[in-house]
């Protein structure tokens, strides 16, 4: 759960990652709006854009979470009926959080832009399929849709100024690539193939120039590095809150300070890395991670709060 937070991060700290052109290599690479929202003047609801944001991912859950039944009480394959429960009971969720956030803002989402839709065909196969066709039909319904849902998400999440927003959206990535390696490991045995997700630190490359030359002003303008150290705080909050890891308290504070550090080493370690694949980025990322979550289970700050197992006793002795 850590590791996947921390990559979240990446991708919702570089949201550049929209210049990417299609078909540029053999990645699923996210490419969301870089337009960013304008904050709405006091007395106004949500920019139009967000507003379309929750009516189009209203529409997009209530489908999701037909076609996730459908694969729970038809499919032949027990790990895609599994699938399919998660996915509708995920999306039942988000749709829940989403009419909430529109009720808050007074927002209406059955009319207006993003309430409706083009006829949704491979919903409507998967309705009439039977036997291990649902299976199939299902598996190439959600690869095929994993790349517009994230890209959705992942705009929501970096370019509303609406915090609640922001949330959903991180929440929502999270849950969607762990949906996506479950499709993409089931795909090959329905005759399909999933585009392997591009690592999110990759995002940073087209912005290398820029970011290290922030980095050096950061170094040599302590009260700069000051005035940004709160945002980084709340955006590891976020990746926290988004994975059901608990913020609050002392414990909480812990984890979003030993998170921040997390994403401080990988931050340098790419700093320092030349390579094309990030090989080194990615094996200082490991270790950094790894001795985080030490540390978690160390001081019972991990989810669940167990302590490590003892170093000179095996775990059930």
């Amino acid at each position: 759960m850590l590791r996947r937070t921390l990559l979240l991060a990446a991708t919702a700290l570089v949201p550049a990652v929209a210049a990417a052109p299609r078909g540029a290599s053999a990645q699923a690479r996210l490419r969301p709006d870089p337009t960013p929202r304008v904050p709405p003047q006091p007395g106004q609801g949500l920019p139009a854009e967000d507003a379309h944001f929750l009516r189009r991912a209203s529409r997009l859950s209530a489908a999701q979470i037909e076609a996730g039944r459908i694969a729970a009480e038809k499919a032949t394959n027990p790990e895609v009926r599994q699938l399919g429960a998660g996915i509708a009971e995920e999306h039942t969720r988000l749709r829940q959080q989403l009419d909430a956030l529109a009720q808050r803002h007074g927002i209406d989402l059955r009319a207006g832009p993003g309430a409706t839709g083009p006829e949704d065909t491979a919903l409507a196969a998967l309705r009439q399929a039977n036997g291990e066709e649902v299976d199939r039909r299902f598996l190439a319904r959600e690869l095929a849709l994993y790349q517009p849902l994230a890209e959705m998400y992942q705009t929501a999440a970096s370019n509303s100024p609406e915090p609640d927003i922001q949330r959903l959206g991180i929440a929502a990535l999270a849950a969607l690539r762990s949906h996506y390696e479950t499709e993409g490991r089931l795909a090959g045995r329905y005759g399909l193939r999933a585009e392997p997700v591009e690592n999110p630190l990759d995002a940073l490359q087209p912005h290398r120039p820029g970011v290290l030359r922030l980095l050096r002003d950061l170094r040599r303008d302590p009260l700069l590095a000051l005035a940004l150290a709160p945002g980084l705080a709340v955006s590891m909050a976020w990746m926290l809150e988004a994975a059901e890891i608990d913020t609050a308290g002392p414990a909480g504070l812990l984890r979003v300070k030993g998170l921040g550090a997390v994403w401080l080493a990988a931050l340098r370690a790419w700093e320092q890395d030349s390579s094309e694949d990030l090989g080194p980025t990615m094996a200082a990322l490991d270790r950094a991670l790894d001795r985080a979550e030490q540390v978690a289970r160390m001081l019972r700050l991990a989810p669940g709060g167990e302590p490590a197992p003892s170093p000179e006793l095996p775990p059930d002795a």
